[in-house]
């Protein structure tokens, strides 16, 4: 069996989609959690009426806590050996369960690829580079780089989880957490993988309409973004997958939490005392003159941050704000 996770949040304009998609799939034996997370529209009558429509659905209800709460309290009523995240606003071609599950085979998580719908009606594919199962071993480190630039491995969705591992692992989705929480609970759960099954097909299709909190303003983005990246790259250190490839990615992926958090500084108000001397006085940006030339910047920016020269942004930044 496999058990699908739906959080809900006042989701009744694409709610009824989703569940139908759910309702379509060609693979039968699934059970269905929705997790009403104190909606106040009418997506509880909606998560009621496919309740009665069809007993795979169990609705259970909590106060607005959250998606990770409500992700977390769905997974304290799965079933099923297998487990598969869906979003209320998103839906699933008819053959998605049927794919992942033959796909699976010994594999502790398979990813298949997406197909991303913007606001504006444009959809875009996106797909793992090749298909077919891998050990996650360093012989494969490069092939998990390119998997992870993808951009596949850190949502929740359009995966297929082992739902013993995930007990074994304790991965949850942390509650405290106001961005990022998907990446933490997949990098934990990989923790215990042994071998991955890339699925070459878009069957899922994720809803992105701007509005999440990767696009808003995040006051506290530097120490998120910073803490995200240390936790990957321990994820790599510890699989023995740290490579050539990793290092070139991660530490492009560096320059650039550094410059946002950097060039996020004049939007903050009140500006943090010591906040510029903080992000130049972490440890990485002695290793940062190593791959300077993979990140696209003025040159007199990556010489001061490689200097840790704070007192020049500090400058730059009262001069902008003079000028208006």
């Amino acid at each position: 069996m496999v058990s699908l996770v739906i959080p809900v949040y006042n989701a009744e304009r694409h709610l009824e989609m989703c569940l139908s998609s759910v309702l379509a799939q060609s693979y039968p034996d699934w059970e269905c959690i929705l997790v009403d997370d104190g909606s106040t529209d009418s997506s509880a009558g909606i998560c009621d009426s496919y309740a009665r429509k069809d007993r795979r659905f169990k609705v259970i209800r909590q106060k607005n806590r959250g998606v990770s709460a409500a992700r977390n309290a769905g997974l304290g009523e799965i079933h099923g050996e297998n487990c598969c995240f869906v979003d209320a606003d998103d839906w699933m071609e008819p053959p998605f369960l049927e794919r992942m599950v033959a796909a699976a085979g010994v594999s502790d998580l398979v990813v298949s690829g997406q197909i991303r719908e913007s606001g504006s009606g444009q959809s875009r594919e996106i797909l793992p580079e090749a298909e077919g199962v891998f050990p996650l071993s360093s012989e494969n480190a490069p092939r998990f780089v390119r998997l992870e630039k993808s951009g596949l491995l850190y949502a929740p969705h359009e995966k297929l989880y082992r739902t013993r591992l995930i007990r074994e692992s304790g991965a949850a989705f942390p509650e405290g957490c106001s961005y990022g929480e998907d990446l933490v609970f997949n990098f934990r759960y990989l923790e215990r993988v042994r071998s991955l099954c890339c699925v070459r097909e878009a069957l899922y299709h994720y809803r992105q309409d701007g509005s999440g909190l990767s696009f808003s303003f995040r006051p506290n983005r530097f120490e998120e973004d910073y803490g995200h990246w240390k936790l990957i790259r321990s994820f790599y250190e510890s699989r023995d997958l740290w490579c050539r490839e990793a290092a070139e990615y991660l530490y492009r992926e560096l320059w650039g939490i550094v410059y946002d958090g950097l060039f996020l500084y004049p939007r903050l108000h009140p500006s943090p005392e010591g906040y510029l001397e903080r992000i130049l006085g972490i440890d990485e940006i002695n290793i940062l003159g190593a791959y300077a030339a993979a990140f696209p910047c003025a040159g007199w920016i990556k010489r001061a941050i490689l200097h840790r020269n704070s007192l020049l942004f500090h400058a730059v930044f009262r001069g902008k704000a003079l000028l208006g």
